[in-house]
């Protein structure tokens, strides 16, 4: 919709001219809202699937973590990479039907890494990460006992990874995207309801 420019020339405006404004104006959001909603479903349309994104998030991590283990061989991951949170997307696209946005994390390690191996799996994450399309690298803390870096995505999603007391913590904050398979909802009530991502 083109902008609508109002000139008030004069204090006195007839009543049925200012009725006629007002509803010219109050008209406009409305028809502001549905481009918006167009505009939020086409940008989704335009990336990856909500599962597609999370088979590439998850990969990524497997990755990343291969980078530090390429580092120190002996690093004990606690866990393998997995959904740690799901839920709704933020605004602009929370009324976008069937979208989703999820955490995943990837068990976190234990084990010893000087600050010059700490540099060298930090470039190998970052490098990783370029190849998914996390290009922006932020150091949030460089030593000499704290180590931490984030790494933006293109659709404000993150990969967050640091190194403090003998721990490697490791995790990714997904973007939003669609569902090509609704989510089954989880009945606390049912015996053998399992979550579904």
């Amino acid at each position: 919709m083109e902008r609508l420019t109002v000139v008030v020339r004069r204090r006195a405006l007839r009543p049925v001219a200012l009725g006629l404004l007002a509803v010219m104006l109050t008209g406009c959001p409305g028809r502001g809202e549905g481009n918006d909603m167009e505009s939020a479903q086409a940008q989704l349309q335009a990336r990856p699937s909500y599962e597609a994104a999370e088979a590439d998030y998850l990969a990524m991590l497997n990755e990343m973590r291969a980078a530090f283990n390429a580092v120190n061989p002996d690093l004990l991951w606690l866990d393998k990479p997995g959904v740690f949170n799901e839920g709704f997307c933020a605004p602009p696209f929370s009324d976008v039907d069937q979208a989703a946005s999820a955490n995943y994390d990837s068990g976190d390690a234990a084990g010893e890494l000087t600050p010059a191996q700490w540099e060298q799996a930090a470039q190998g994450v970052a490098a990783v990460g370029a190849r998914h399309g996390f290009t922006h690298v932020e150091r949030l803390k460089n030593g000499p006992s704290q180590f931490y870096v984030v790494l933006h995505g293109r659709w404000d999603d993150k990969v967050e990874f640091g190194y403090e007391a003998n721990r490697v913590v490791l995790s990714v904050y997904g973007a939003c995207f669609i569902r090509t398979v609704p989510a089954t909802p989880y009945d606390p009530f049912t015996e053998d309801a399992t979550p579904s991502s």
